[in-house]
């Protein structure tokens, strides 16, 4: 007792120096930066009058008050809310167990488990945190959590019930909750059906089997399995903070959060989920083709056949490819035809950009990016180097992508980017769209190219993209990336001076 006395005084002597951190929000009592509110306003949202007040004191102390040494170690002796947050969690998850058990006789023991987890999780006792505003009286030096707090409630208004896993949430939050609900249980002497009756109505609403919605990640790998198909996720989180979706090796889902990786990772499956959804619209439609009897591959391929993702005549010519004499007898029609040209330099005081992907037989990716000027001189050359390749098309929007990177940093404001993947420029031109395929990085064509002043994305044929292809395959023999600014690696002079002398002949 002698300890948590003189840890107490601690609090309020560092209280009036100014020593903690308070969320400025309007109180029933006054207030400045200096003076907390009072606890008793948490006796009244409870209804409950604490015998041991010490232990409200405690359980509202975040341990980044005094529970670090100077050498920012954490103490072994802390008066912080950490142990009675322990206690409330365990209490917590008997107390909502029980209830369960005898709402709901019929509930199999794993649906059980998941709701139960949906009403004692982060999220949710950080809603209740919320909306009964106890972080405002947290003794805490965290600076950066008001502004935590304010990003979550903006967060929570999307979400009236649950985001499951979509929105970033301040554990300390429901640390609040989890501390409180231990220091009632031991100042009502352990009686567990006190804290039930005190903490029941705060907890609301409570999620019930009606309301209770799956995980996305869950969610999305049971759609997958049921329909056969293959979900691969796409960790780019250090480079992008992003996450991509891959189903049957096709891009169907992004994700991107800046601050925690977990988040980015939940969208992307969110995403997926809703790009699936819309896919399947006309559910009469589809209730016919998923209950027909035939394997499921057979069924897969009509799905992805309407998503644009077969390899059939029209999209092989899109791709302008050359073809052999056998494959011209399978697919004898060939509107766009396969054009030989030469580079051409662009306008006065305007750049081009030529950009190409390459896939190796080891599913290793290469991307090349060039820059030059109407006068046909090289800028600068990229060349990056992807282990897992994945789709070539995929591959191929981020070469365009980069290439439009490449001359964001070059400060370039008038130029033509140009590849010899048709069905890329075809999207990002034509405005056409396909979810299974690479509509979200064309998506992000489309933003990086909107920021220059004068772009326009282009088709070339392959002839005319020599040098961006050269880099392409070269790319294989980089470790990750490599940048050559003014200046270009001797692989490609070659090509570059023919095509320079070609210009000029012209």
């Amino acid at each position: 007792m002698e300890g948590h006395e003189q840890e107490a005084l601690k609090i309020k002597a560092a209280s009036a120096e100014g020593g903690f951190y308070y969320t400025p929000t309007t109180t029933k009592a006054t207030m400045n930066n200096n003076i907390p509110p009072s606890l008793h306003e948490v006796e009244e949202i409870l209804g409950y009058s604490f015998k041991n007040k010490r232990l409200l004191e405690e359980a509202f102390t975040h341990h980044s008050s005094y529970c670090y040494n100077n050498n920012n170690k954490e103490s072994e002796k802390c008066f912080s809310s950490k142990r009675l947050a322990y206690v409330g969690d365990a209490v917590l998850n008997l107390l909502v167990t029980k209830e369960q058990f005898f709402s709901y006789p019929n509930l199999s023991p794993g649906r059980l488990t998941r709701l139960r987890a949906s009403n004692v999780d982060t999220e949710k006792l950080a809603r209740v945190a919320i909306r009964h505003e106890f972080h405002r009286y947290l003794r805490h030096k965290k600076p950066l959590l008001e502004h935590q707090i304010g990003k979550f409630r903006k967060g929570a208004l999307e979400y009236p019930l649950h985001s499951n896993g979509l929105i970033e949430v301040p554990k300390a939050l429901a640390d609040i909750v989890e501390s409180t609900i231990g220091a009632l249980y031991i100042d009502s002497d352990s009686n567990i059906d006190s804290v039930w009756k005190i903490f029941r109505s705060l907890l609301e609403p409570i999620i019930d089997p009606d309301t209770l919605k799956t995980h996305p990640v869950t969610e999305l790998y049971e759609v997958c399995q049921k329909m056969n198909w293959k979900v691969q996720f796409v960790d780019l989180w250090n480079q992008k903070m992003a996450f991509y979706v891959l189903i049957d090796n096709h891009l169907v889902g992004r994700g991107i959060y800046g601050t925690k990786k977990e988040v980015a990772y939940n969208r992307a499956a969110q995403d997926a989920l809703d790009k699936i959804r819309s896919l399947f619209n006309n559910k009469d439609v589809w209730k016919k083709v998923w209950n027909v009897n035939v394997p499921p591959k057979v069924k897969c391929f009509v799905w992805r056949a309407t998503g644009g993702t077969v390899p059939m005549c029209h999209t092989l010519n899109n791709k302008v490819h050359e073809v052999n004499d056998v494959q011209r007898d399978l697919c004898p029609t060939n509107p766009e035809g396969v054009v030989e040209a030469n580079w051409k330099a662009p306008g006065f005081m305007v750049y081009k950009i030529n950009v190409s992907a390459a896939i190796n037989d080891d599913n290793v990716g290469g991307v090349g990016c060039v820059v030059r000027d109407y006068k046909g001189r090289c800028l600068a050359a990229l060349a990056k180097k992807f282990d897992h390749a994945g789709d070539i098309e995929y591959l191929e929007a981020e070469a365009f992508l980069m290439g439009l990177d490449l001359a964001k940093g070059l400060r370039v404001e008038k130029l033509v980017v140009e590849g010899d993947a048709k069905t890329v420029v075809d999207l990002v031109t034509k405005q056409s769209s396909n979810i299974f395929g690479i509509g979200l990085i064309v998506e992000e064509i489309r933003m990086a190219r909107d920021k220059f002043q004068v772009c326009n994305i282009e088709w070339t044929p392959r002839g005319a993209n020599g040098v961006a292809d050269v880099l392409a395959n070269f790319a294989f023999e980089v470790g990750n990336v490599q940048v050559w600014l003014e200046d270009y690696p001797p692989v490609i002079a070659d090509i570059l001076y023919k095509e320079q002398l070609l210009f000029f002949e012209v």
